[in-house]
């Protein structure tokens, strides 16, 4: 019997059919969690002079790329077969309709093929202000999307198949039956953005006990984080209530919660709680989450890259920060052979951070950070770097 299961296992592996891999007394269930992937319809630009200007000038991110990236993310999880696929908020640009419209689109497609969509909306989702098209040298007010807009629309993306649904916000809880249960937190609300108003941590109180009376562990799910993922960076980062949030999880025996927003791949913990920030789906180097749950709630998560434009990506994020560093290094004066250097390093450094593969060790004694003490402690970009060193 041992030997019928293991083979049995091997062969669910080679082919990528099913992805609940069975042992003798568990089973456990697979995720794939992609988050902020900052869609932008092709009908909404000419990918002219001004939209160039503002990405590049912006943090890194693949617009003019939207479609090929969305259209990755839908083959990887049709590829892989998840247990459900989990969008955690900023499923736009800038919260225009029309690119919501076709995010949905495209995201039926791994609906009708079995497989469960569970979205979340992010703080550029709803009621965004800067809903813009970008045509020639204009940027034009277009159509953005109200609370109400979205949940309509959203509705067969996994309050429709909910457990549990909060009447008070775009908050939900699926069962994985017999195994465990996500705890879905809308925290952008247009009555309270960036925060988990007062009624929907009270219905979230009830869920995690009804959880734990039915012996079920819970992974929440948020779009800002609820751990500070940085020192430096975590205002706006982090849900606006995140003490009330956070003490609601621990109370509820929550060990892990899945986020985003911040855009760089980062695990943070406290206490019994850890919070797995996914980095940004459309920032180099396009990291998505690949998580495995087993019936204890015990998580395994795995960062992994989409196979696409990951040389665009990389070249991106190196222009966008390089630009800003120049930019704080312009009114010093430095040797321009060694203000290179440090614009250099300092670009390596923030894709390293981002990407989740910042070494302190080796970044503390490389030769162009002690340029940086040297030349550049005036500068916030400085304090940055430092303050990933700790």
């Amino acid at each position: 019997m041992r030997r019928l299961l293991f083979l049995i296992c091997v062969l669910i592996l080679m082919t990528g059919g099913s992805t609940r891999i069975f042992g003798e007394e568990e089973e456990m269930i697979q995720l794939l969690l992609a988050t902020d992937l900052h869609y932008l319809s092709p009908l909404l630009t000419d990918y002219g002079p001004l939209f160039q200007r503002m990405v590049e000038s912006a943090d890194g991110k693949l617009p003019e790329r939207s479609v090929e990236i969305l259209e990755a993310l839908v083959q990887e999880t049709l590829n892989s077969r998840p247990d459900a696929l989990l969008l955690p908020g900023d499923l736009t640009f800038n919260g225009e309709r029309q690119s919501l419209i076709e995010v949905l689109a495209q995201l039926r497609r791994v609906r009708d093929a079995g497989i469960p969509v569970l979205i979340l909306p992010g703080n550029h989702d709803i009621a965004y202000p800067y809903a813009r098209s970008y045509f020639g040298d204009k940027a034009e007010r277009t159509d953005a999307i109200s609370g109400r807009e979205f949940a309509a629309a959203c509705a067969s993306f996994g309050p429709d198949q909910a457990f549990d649904l909060c009447p008070y916000s775009f908050s939900y809880v699926y069962e994985f039956e017999g195994v465990c249960r996500l705890l879905m937190l809308d925290a952008n609300t247009e009555a309270m953005p960036g925060g988990i108003d007062q009624k929907t941590l009270s219905w979230a109180e009830q869920a995690l006990k009804d959880a734990r009376s039915a012996r079920l562990p819970v992974i929440s799910v948020t779009h800002q984080n609820v751990l500070r993922q940085s020192g430096l960076f975590y205002q706006g980062f982090v849900v606006s209530n995140e003490k009330e949030v956070k003490d609601l999880l621990m109370k509820g025996q929550v060990k892990t919660n899945l986020s985003g927003h911040s855009h760089i791949q980062h695990t943070a913990s406290e206490g019994d709680l850890t919070d797995y920030a996914t980095g940004c789906l459309s920032t180099s180097p396009l990291h998505y989450g690949w998580i495995r749950i087993d019936p204890t709630g015990e998580v395994c998560y795995e960062a992994r890259e989409l196979p696409v434009c990951q040389e665009e990506a990389l070249e991106r994020f190196r222009v966008c920060t390089s630009r800003q560093v120049r930019e704080a290094l312009s009114k010093l004066e430095i040797p321009e052979i060694i203000r290179e250097k440090m614009i250099d390093f300092a670009a390596a450094v923030n894709r390293s951070y981002f990407a989740g593969e910042f070494d302190p060790t080796f970044v503390s004694a490389h030769e162009s950070w002690k340029l940086w003490i040297t030349y550049g402690r005036s500068t916030f970009w400085y304090f940055y770097i430092r303050s990933m060193l700790g």
